[in-house]
């Protein structure tokens, strides 16, 4: 997927910022420089888990759940030599959850492996807007939509933002885990 989207930014220059324009102008093309190898193929991705030289290796799946991501995980996290690096929000429960935290043993694929590997994180990137950019695109709308469902997110997070929507004019709901809702 994250293959398919590059693609997407590739054919669609008019939404880069400047800086990004001005590196395209330059030569330096950050969708493509050297070293840089796209897996393809799950056949591809699986050769991965036996390079022995140095290498960083870009994986979907944020949380560590499901996808290739896990079969590199079980055949590189062992390994003292190695460094994962998450740029993401690890939500509580999952794998990347548990590893970022610092487990030692985490099961995966059936199978119980030690954590050896540094585990580093930058927790400034994000896959979606923050509250102030989800106040601000609510702010277009017209007509206001009439209930927002705030579906995303822990409790204590959820409950403010509620409110700060609530502030503009428009209900909320919260869903309890499982619950139905009829529109």
């Amino acid at each position: 997927m994250g293959i398919r989207v590059t693609e997407v930014f590739k054919k669609h220059p008019e939404c880069y910022n400047k800086k990004i324009l001005d590196l395209l102008k330059s030569g330096d093309n950050p969708f493509s420089f050297p070293g840089l190898k796209y897996t393809h193929t799950v056949k591809e991705s699986i050769k991965l888990n036996n390079l022995h030289e140095p290498c960083i290796i870009i994986a979907g799946s944020g949380m560590c759940t499901g996808g290739r991501i896990k079969h590199h995980i079980k055949h590189h996290i062992w390994d003292k030599k190695n460094t994962m690096l998450f740029v993401g929000y690890q939500a509580k429960g999952t794998l990347g959850y548990y590893i970022k935290k610092g487990e030692k043993r985490i099961r995966l694929l059936g199978t119980e492996v030690a954590v050896k590997a540094d585990i580093e994180s930058i927790d400034s990137f994000s896959a979606h807007a923050d509250y102030k950019g989800l106040l601000n695109w609510l702010r277009h709308f017209n007509p206001k939509p009439k209930k927002v469902f705030i579906v995303h997110g822990e409790e204590e997070a959820m409950m403010p933002l509620s409110k700060r929507i609530e502030k503009l004019g428009i209900k909320t709901k919260i869903p309890e885990m499982e619950e139905e809702i009829t529109l």
